[in-house]
Parts: structure tokens; sequence; C-alpha cells
């Protein structure tokens, strides 16, 4: 049986899963059985470009210029500065942690979405409410046993936390491409750490396929799509820190991990993330 936190592109043809989101294609979880589950990334890579996720969205034209307008905004608003990077890698220096970053279990096996939104409430200092309610969340986003899509989940982080924390539209979304571009990777350690400086995680839409790096504790034999919290980065070790919910339905994925940077941005390929 597929087990999955997301829905799969419209081209894939949906299985019976246990939902954790989304729904898997019905070839997802099939492991070849010379390779294993040691596919190549560039043959991840070409299954996440002929299976788009639904979550992430096809952006059109219009919705790329209005998310660079918000980010080229946000970035002034902010006087964010680029962690700078060079030929061997990012600064050794930059690293920031939200250390009281909250972790909570989502409510149910597809509420990943919700689950976000309660944790950025919880954490972000301001008005936002600790402990929010997952099913009113979900009501007001529109979350069904699909999951929750980008729009939604940006108007959700934006409605309980960006505009009674900061007054403002904060979040919006980054689509990346599979495999990010080095413009990507760079953008991605730079809003991450914009965001973490003023006490804030972004939302990662884990897009996990088998024979692709998966996060930790996840099944490496299926494929998902996944809300998570980044609160933290370590540009020395190239490490980045995150939450995951997924104890329901995987009660042995740890509440909090740090990661290696580099393929956090592998599995946020062809997805993306809310900054």
């Amino acid at each position: 049986m597929t087990t999955s936190l997301g829905r799969i592109g419209a081209t894939a043809i949906a299985a019976s899963v246990m939902a954790l989101g989304l729904t898997a294609p019905a070839h997802a979880a099939t492991v070849d059985s010379t390779c294993g589950i040691t596919t190549t990334k560039a043959a991840a890579s070409a299954y996440k470009a002929t299976h788009p996720l639904d979550l992430a969205g096809n952006p059109t034209a219009a919705e790329r210029k209005a998310a660079a307008a918000h980010d080229a905004e946000k970035t002034a608003w902010l006087g964010a500065k680029p962690v700078s990077c060079n030929t061997s890698g990012f600064t050794t220096q930059a690293s920031g942690q939200i250390t009281w970053m909250y972790h909570y279990t989502q409510a149910t096996n597809y509420f990943c979405g919700p689950a976000v939104v309660s944790e950025f409430s919880a954490t972000v200092p301001g008005s936002s409410p600790y402990n929010l309610d997952q099913w009113a969340v979900a009501s007001y986003m529109g979350t069904t046993t699909n999951g929750t899509n980008y729009q939604q989940e940006t108007n959700g982080l934006n409605h309980y936390v960006g505009v009674p924390d900061f007054g403002r539209v904060f979040y919006g979304m980054v689509w990346m491409s599979d495999p990010p571009t080095a413009a990507q990777q760079q953008a991605f350690i730079n809003n991450l750490s914009a965001d973490v400086a003023v006490s804030s995680p972004i939302a990662g839409l884990a897009y996990e396929v088998p024979g692709g790096p998966h996060l930790v504790g996840h099944p490496a034999n299926q494929t998902i799509g996944h809300w998570i919290e980044i609160g933290g980065y370590n540009t020395s070790t190239s490490q980045v820190w995150y939450a995951d919910s997924a104890q329901n339905p995987w009660p042995n994925v740890p509440n909090y991990s740090w990661f290696d940077m580099h393929t956090m941005e592998v599995i946020l390929g062809g997805a993306g993330y809310i900054w």
C-alpha cells in the first residue's frame, strides 16, 4: 500500500492509499527489482517532471510575477542581506536557529498543512496564539483529505501569523525546479536566514519520490508530498533544522532534525517553500 502526504499531479493514476494528505500514483511504491531504491537522482527528477505535485501548483506567468514582487517588497521591508557564497561554498560564519520553535503532531494523517500553521502561530512572537486548533485552521484553509495546496497554506499563514504578528501579508510561495538551480539554492538560504532573523520559520513543501532522498524517518519507497517547518541553518556544516509533524502516521519520525542543506533543497525541488 502506498502512503502519501500529498496529492500527485493530475497526470498520475490515483491509487488506493492510506491518505497522509495526498494521493500517490499507482506505481509510486514499486521498487525496481535490480536497483531497489537506489534509482539515480536524475531518474527521480525525471519522475517529478512527469508527475507534478498538485499542492505546489503549476504557476502561471502572472503568479510568478506576483511572487517576485512579494520577494522584492519583503526583502526591502526586512532590509535582508544575502548570505554570501564563494567558490568553496557558503561562508562559515552564518548560522541561525529559532531554538524555541514549536512542534505539533498533525491531528490527522493529512493535516501537515494545518499543523505547520499551528506551529508557526506558537513560534512567531506576537498575538498569534499557542495551541491553535488544527481543525479550525483546516476549515479556514479548505484542507481536505487531498491535503493543503500552496495557495491555501499561504493564505492560512498570512491570516493566522503574517497579519497579526507582522501587520502585513508577510508570507509568499517560492517555487523550486528539480534539480534546483544555483540561484534557487542561494535564494533558499538567504530567505531562510532573513525569516529566522525575525523569529519566523519557513514552510517547506517536501516532494519525495522513490529513488530520491527522503526526510528522516519517512519510508524511502513511497511518493510523499508534505509540509514541514524549517527554522534553523548552519552554513559551516551545510545543514538546516526542521520540525516534522508526521508522527501521525509514522511514530518513529523525530520531532526535530538537522539535515543536509543541499539534500533538503533537492527534496523541495519540484515544489518549493513559503517564506
